[in-house]
């Protein structure tokens, strides 16, 4: 692609095709991009390639791993700075639990 201006966001194929902004799956994430709809060309997001790549690095590190804490009458689990970075959890954000059977679970921020 040519002609790329990230400040609007305008691109222009070198095919002559105009992109159209939409999602796709790149390394298991969902991630913004344009696509040619003339030559199939795809370019995606800076942001969001940043990001899919820092997640893929914390999945291989052995940081992910962390202990079970008490504080008071509860108990607390860490999130590694990576993750809190990459999913933009700022202080005050919720945390949905989701049980998804004998020792798992997910959780998803809002």
């Amino acid at each position: 692609m040519k002609n790329v201006q990230f400040g609007k966001m305008k691109l222009v194929c070198e095919c002559g095709g105009k992109p159209q902004e939409t999602e796709t799956m790149w390394k298991g994430i969902i991630v913004r991009e344009w696509k040619c709809p003339k030559c199939g060309e795809e370019l995606i997001h800076p942001a969001d390639a940043q990001r899919a790549l820092e997640i893929e690095k914390a999945r291989k590190k052995k940081e992910l791993v962390v202990k079970l804490r008490k504080v008071g009458k509860s108990s607390v689990i860490t999130v590694p700075q990576i993750l809190t970075e990459s999913f933009n959890m700022k202080q005050g954000k919720k945390a949905e639990w989701n049980v998804e059977g004998e020792g798992k679970f997910s959780i998803s921020i809002t």
